[in-house]
């Protein structure tokens, strides 16, 4: 699996190659990893949900989104986004760390500190997530699986579409001793919304 720079929505998905997991302790910290992705998957689709209920757009001009000291991430974002007030963030469920929301409620960025021992072969845990995903997740169909670099360092991207035709996608960013995931979701078919979802994730930086 190649690192790329590009805008992680354009290529087709082509499936990892099926690596055996080690029989070695790293092989539970993988396990455990899929796990917890999963969990996360399923906890982002609440806070979409929720976030839904939230009307009306914000004024925005665009700009960068900053963290805590002890959660310390920046993240840029045009001016048709706007983060979600920090009060509102956190009443969602699954803790995120912050939300942007499309001004026409037309795509949704979260981001999150996950718990645990950064992963230590994220192409590993690609093709184990690839798999599980499709089998655990009735009618979801894989779009695209590949290694990015972002602003923070390597990350792996995974994209898929739902059965109700939305593009979700999850990004798992090793950073030092600390994990971050930037999940989105956006309507099928709204190239310009993934396209602008795209250049916020490559300018995700939680360098260490």
């Amino acid at each position: 699996m190649s690192v790329e720079t590009q805008q992680p929505y354009e290529p087709a998905y082509q499936q990892p190659p099926a690596a055996p997991l080690p029989e070695s302790e790293a092989r539970f910290s993988l396990r455990g990893w899929v796990g917890l992705a999963l969990l996360g998957l399923l906890a982002v689709g609440v806070v979409i949900a929720a976030v839904a209920l939230f009307t009306g757009g914000s004024n925005s001009n665009g700009g960068t989104l900053s963290g805590s000291s002890e959660d310390a991430f920046n993240i840029s974002y045009p001016k048709t986004w706007s983060p979600l007030a920090s009060d509102k963030v956190a009443s969602l469920p699954g803790h995120p760390l912050a939300v942007l929301r499309r001004n026409d409620g037309q795509g949704v960025v979260v981001v999150r500190r996950e718990q645990g021992t950064p992963p230590a072969d994220l192409n590993k845990l690609g093709a184990d997530l690839g798999q599980q995903l499709k089998a655990r997740v009735p009618g979801l169909k894989l779009h695209t699986q590949k290694l990015i670099k972002i602003r923070s360092g390597t990350g792996l991207f995974t994209s898929y579409i739902t059965k109700t035709g939305r593009v979700q996608s999850v990004v798992v960013v090793p950073a030092g001793q600390r994990t971050f995931s930037i999940n989105t979701v956006s309507r099928g078919g709204a190239d310009n919304v993934a396209r602008e979802i795209g250049k916020m994730i490559l300018s995700f930086d939680a360098t260490p």
